[in-house]
């Protein structure tokens, strides 16, 4: 889809087909759409290019999948809420060391063994975690184990 009508580009990721096993998203994406890969349950991987112009993820954008590790690209200012709800398998959210991450909404059950290692952002402008163990998200440029 396009974020902008007037524009002759498509940026946006709208829906995929539920039985994806794994994806590699073209670096031209700036936004995930709400839901885009929901129930997509035997989806396990995702990858973003290098040069990845994405911006934001949508809500939802990645619940119950079967993903079990994410890199959020750089230039990612906003995930939104419940993007990795429901990930059974999901072990590690990871960021790039120059992330430009500003905001991340509401996490929803993830599971306790995943593992966020996440630099450059402060604990509150976190929204709200639920179900993480602090002490497996790691912020700042050491990832070291943040204080809960």
């Amino acid at each position: 889809g396009k974020s902008d009508i007037n524009e002759d580009s498509y940026d946006t990721l709208e829906f995929a087909d539920r039985s994806i096993i794994e994806i590699v998203i073209p670096s031209f994406i700036k936004h995930i759409n709400s839901c885009a890969f929901q129930n997509c349950e035997y989806l396990e991987r995702v990858t973003f290019l290098e040069d990845s112009k994405l911006e934001s993820i949508g809500s939802g954008a990645f619940s119950s999948t079967s993903i079990h590790q994410i890199t959020i690209p750089t230039h990612v200012k906003k995930i939104c809420e419940y993007t990795f709800n429901n990930c059974e398998f999901l072990k590690l959210i990871q960021f790039t060391k120059d992330s430009e991450l500003c905001e991340i909404d509401l996490f929803v059950t993830i599971t306790w063994w995943t593992t966020i290692i996440c630099r450059n952002l402060w604990k509150h402008e976190i929204k709200q975690l639920w179900h993480v163990q602090w002490e497996k998200f790691y912020i700042d440029n050491q990832a070291e184990t943040s204080e809960k």
